[in-house]
């Protein structure tokens, strides 16, 4: 492909002290939201969102391809398959946004809700590598036909959604080599919710982090849903040394990364994943993490991200933000001051940002 939709470096280096300044003034607005100055308020969410209103519909929306063109922060369009897909995921109550981080290169994070009822499935993918943006979207295509297509779903959700990791792996590695596309050093992780009368399943890949808010008093508290796959859970480490991986720090911040021991410049901060096929003789696996959690009355959102938000938010801080805002001003807000902190902690660096959040 030819450059003609690349921006020139002198033009780039324009956009991004343009978007720094911009982003540093509306952030430091949206920052302002997050601890509101008033004691003893119910919840505003709460009062307005209908129990688990996108189970009533059939939808579908996703995030589009990325373009290499596209200027940083730029939200990711979403695309509806269906002909009443964009009216019922509006009513949804869902929200969702996806931001292009401040780099010359595409947007490789993804993501998508599809409500099938009596089922949800949603999931977030992020991308790294060269080719992370195909994987996350090869990701985000195939896992929900995998396992919305199986005919077992409601009898055995756990075995269901782990063949449809597998099958999803092996459908992006096939598709990598007929397209003569490299997925051995590119993958993405991946953190997929399903849905099933009161039970919630989390199926995870790597460090795209999921939480639950329960309601105390008013208050919303964080509850981990996930566990980030990375070589800083021991168990995780150990498996990586053990099948040859080296283990070193990261040079620009505190995560560990696991290395080949042929090539040490290649190199992942997480230990499961969709692609790396390189890294799968170091034991980086596509097996995925899979838990049930029983939805209660005080079971109030989940909210699901790429590390482009937990590297530098805290689950108390996005559960404080959501005390005071829909799901949908809430994302916003979490991606301004995501942003906002990565250009004061790096300067002229900062991830592609993804959070999506679901009310119940």
């Amino acid at each position: 492909m030819g450059n003609c939709s690349c921006k020139s470096k002198k033009e780039l280096t324009r956009i991004i002290k343009s978007q720094v300044a911009k982003h540093r003034t509306e952030c430091a607005s949206k920052t302002n939201e997050i601890k509101p100055n008033f004691e003893g308020v119910i919840l505003q969410s709460l009062q307005s969102l209908p129990s688990k209103e996108y189970l009533k519909y059939e939808f579908e929306a996703e995030g589009s391809f990325p373009l290499i063109s596209e200027d940083p922060f730029a939200e990711k369009i979403i695309n509806y398959r269906g002909a009443n897909s964009y009216q019922y995921f509006s009513g949804s109550k869902i929200g969702v946004t996806c931001r292009k981080g401040l780099k010359n290169d595409f947007n490789q994070d993804n993501f998508f809700i599809h409500s099938k009822p009596p089922f949800l499935l949603a999931g977030v993918f992020d991308g790294h590598g060269p080719n992370g943006h195909l994987i996350s979207a090869l990701a985000r295509k195939n896992f929900p036909n995998f396992l919305l297509s199986n005919s077992a779903l409601s009898q055995n959700p756990v075995d269901c959604i782990y063949n449809a990791f597998i099958k999803t792996q092996e459908e992006i590695v096939y598709k990598c080599e007929k397209s003569h596309n490299n997925c051995e050093i590119s993958g993405c992780t991946a953190t997929i919710i399903f849905f099933y009368e009161d039970s919630v399943f989390i199926g995870q890949l790597g460090d795209s982090r999921a939480i639950l808010l329960r309601n105390c008093k008013g208050r919303l508290l964080s509850i981990p849903l996930t566990v980030d796959h990375n070589v800083n859970d021991p168990e995780e480490k150990a498996r990586l040394e053990k099948n040859g991986g080296l283990i070193r720090q990261s040079s620009i911040d505190d995560n560990g990364k696991v290395s080949l021991p042929t090539h040490e410049s290649y190199c992942l901060s997480v230990s499961r994943a969709f692609g790396d096929t390189a890294f799968s003789d170091i034991g980086v696996l596509c097996q995925p993490f899979i838990t049930e959690h029983q939805t209660g009355q005080r079971d109030t959102f989940i909210v699901m991200c790429t590390d482009g938000v937990w590297d530098c938010i805290e689950n108390k801080e996005v559960a404080k933000i959501l005390e005071y805002n829909s799901p949908e001003s809430a994302c916003n807000i979490i991606a301004n001051l995501a942003w906002s902190r990565w250009i004061d902690k790096h300067q002229d660096r900062v991830d592609d940002i993804t959070v999506l959040i679901i009310p119940l």
